[in-house]
């Protein structure tokens, strides 16, 4: 007798018995492992476009900005997801409180930083970076967008959302700063190299190849992880990546390099405003600082 029928015996009609083996199946779908799969592994909907943020008691501002600028601008069948690395429900709960005519569902995850005794790399940027090793073991979907918190969005993402990333980690953007002004990628022995800001990631492969592991394993090898996570993100997915158009991590600074970058051209549009370096609330006359500040007022 099976688990299904040693609980069914329990129930005397035939919708109870009914209705308890369709729950108790699914369960089962959920707890159950198998070679290919990850024992969390669920049915995708592939329908909805999934985007996940981090954040901390630091950047819960900003993070609203980012959720405001997505509300406003991404269709309805889109999920976000929120980590919430070791931040209060009393302060995540203002995520709700912001406006989304379109009824977007938000999900917000409690985590601990399971990251927090590893080593500060970079003066600016918080150790909740190092969350985004273990998105593929708390987003259980195939494929999911990330991006950091320091951005407005401006457009749909739903083109390179539909990127084919099927034998790939990543669907990314090049840092050109880090390409042209300070050379990371020789640094670390690759072609080229990316932002970790914003990142199509090919969840179900993560978890098959356990790429979780192999990059906090880089992360405490490397004794420099010149930008924390970012390092390690290029270092072990190496070549295994999709380069997408900068327009989709665009950074306020490249404005300077216009000319200067065969990437960057003068009537670009970017769709994703990245605010990497100088953040416009703390400095309100950087580049593209109204865009910011305008979703900023409308909290």
């Amino acid at each position: 007798m099976n688990i299904l029928s040693n609980i069914k015996h329990l129930f005397t009609t035939n919708e109870e018995k009914s209705g308890i083996t369709d729950m108790l199946s699914l369960a089962l779908k959920l707890i159950t492992k198998n070679n290919d799969d990850d024992a969390f592994e669920v049915e995708d909907d592939d329908a909805k476009m999934n985007i996940v943020l981090i954040t901390d008691e630091n950047y819960l501002i900003p993070t609203c900005v980012t959720l405001s600028s997505l509300l406003k601008t991404q269709p309805a069948d889109t999920h976000i997801f929120v980590i919430c690395d070791d931040l209060e429900g009393k302060l995540s709960h203002k995520f709700s409180e912001i406006d989304n005519p379109k009824k977007i569902e938000i999900t917000t995850i409690q985590s601990s930083n399971k990251y927090s005794e590893l080593k500060t790399t970079h003066p600016y940027i918080s150790k909740a970076a190092l969350q985004k090793f273990s998105i593929p073991e708390l987003i259980c979907k195939s494929k999911a967008l990330y991006m950091d918190v320091d951005i407005v969005v401006k457009g749909s993402l739903s083109e390179l959302y539909s990127s084919n990333i099927d034998n790939l980690y990543a669907a990314v953007c090049e840092d050109l700063i880090c390409k042209y002004e300070e050379k990371d990628n020789l640094r670390i022995g690759n072609p080229l190299y990316f932002n970790s800001g914003v990142m199509l990631l090919n969840l179900k492969k993560m978890r098959k190849e356990k790429i979780t592991d192999k990059l906090i394993k880089c992360f405490k090898k490397d004794k420099r992880c010149k930008y924390m996570d970012q390092d390690s993100f290029n270092r072990v997915f190496g070549k295994k990546v999709k380069y997408a158009d900068i327009v989709y991590n665009y950074f306020p600074m490249y404005g300077k390099y216009i000319g200067k970058y065969k990437e960057l051209y003068a009537n670009q549009e970017p769709i994703v405003i990245h605010y990497a370096g100088e953040k416009p609330w703390k400095k309100a006359d950087i580049a593209l600082a109204d865009l910011w500040l305008n979703l900023y007022k409308e909290l």
